[in-house]
C-alpha cells in the first residue's frame, strides 16, 4: 500500500495534466509526490501514537483514512482539494508504514525477521507491478480511474481486524535488556540514511517524469506507461525476495 500511494497514479499524470491544463506541470507532479512529504513529516508522530494507543487500533484507523482520502480523488475536480486529499492520504501511509514495520519487529526475531523483511519488501514491489499496471489500464478509461484502487484500504479492514493480533508484551527483564544504552556508529548510520534518501529521490523521479517523457514521443496508452514503470518494481521484487539469503554475506 505504500508503493500504491504514489506510483499507482503515475500513468494518469498526462491525463491529469490535460484536465488541469491551466496549472503548471510541477503542481501536477506534486499530486504524485506529496504523500512522500507527509510520510517524512508524520512518521515519527505515528511511532509515538502507536506506542500510546496500540498498534492495531491505529493501523485500522489509518487504513480507513487511506482508502477514503485516496479514493476521494475519483470525485474531486479541484487541484487544491486533490492535493489536500493526497496530503491526508500521505499521513495515513506514514501510519501504515510505521506500524507494519514495528509489527514485524514485534512478531519476529533474528534470521526469521530478516527473511520476513525481505519477503515484505518483495511483496511490496510485486504489488507495485500489479497495481501500477491496473492503474495504467484504468487511466485509459479515465484519469480518475486509478484513484478507485485506493479503496483497497477499506476492503482490507475486515482482514486486518481478524488476522492481526496484539504483540506480546516483554517482561521487565527483557525490556530492561532491550532498553539498555547502546553505542551508535554515526558514520555507518549516516551512510545508510544518505543511501536511503538518494534511493527515494530516484524512486519518485522515475514515475514523476517518465509518463510525460513518453507522452512527448507520441500517443502512448496508460497501460504502456504502467508497464514501463512496473519493470523497476518487478526487478525490486526479485532482489528483495533474495534479501534473507545474501544479507549474512553483506558488511558495510
Amino acid at each position: 500500500m505504500t508503493v500504491m500511494s504514489g506510483a499507482i497514479i503515475a500513468p494518469a499524470l498526462p491525463g491529469i495534466s490535460r484536465h488541469f491544463s491551466d496549472h503548471p506541470q510541477v503542481l501536477i507532479q506534486l499530486i504524485l509526490t506529496l504523500p512522500a512529504l507527509m510520510i517524512t513529516l508524520f512518521s515519527p508522530l505515528m511511532g509515538y501514537l502507536a506506542d500510546r494507543f496500540g498498534r492495531k487500533p491505529l493501523l485500522l484507523m489509518m487504513l480507513s483514512i487511506y482508502g477514503l482520502a485516496g479514493g476521494a480523488g475519483f470525485l474531486i475536480d479541484s487541484v487544491n482539494l486533490l492535493l489536500a486529499s493526497r496530503a491526508l492520504m500521505g499521513i495515513a501511509v506514514a501510519g501504515i508504514l510505521s506500524i507494519s514495520t514495528t509489527l514485524v519487529g514485534d512478531y519476529f526475531d533474528g534470521p526469521e525477521r530478516v527473511r520476513f523483511l525481505g519477503l515484505q519488501s518483495s511483496c511490496m514491489a510485486l504489488g507495485g507491478v500489479v497495481f501500477i499496471n491496473l492503474g495504467g489500464l484504468l487511466s485509459d478509461w479515465s484519469w480518475r480511474g486509478p484513484f478507485l484502487l485506493y479503496l483497497t484500504g477499506v476492503f482490507l479492514l475486515p482482514y486486518a481486524w481478524t488476522m492481526l493480533k496484539a504483540p506480546k508484551l516483554q517482561s521487565n527483564a527483557q525490556a530492561g535488556h532491550v532498553n539498555a544504552p547502546v553505542s551508535v556508529d554515526y558514520v555507518r548510520t549516516g551512510i545508510a540514511y544518505l543511501a536511503g534518501m538518494l534511493s527515494m529521490m530516484m524512486f519518485y523521479m522515475f514515475p514523476a517524469q517518465l509518463p510525460f517523457l513518453l507522452s512527448e514521443q507520441g500517443e502512448v496508452s496508460g497501460l504502456a506507461i504502467g508497464i514501463a514503470l512496473s519493470t523497476a518494481a518487478f526487478t525490486a521484487s526479485i532482489v528483495s525476495f533474495c534479501y534473507g539469503y545474501y544479507k549474512p554475506f553483506c558488511r558495510l
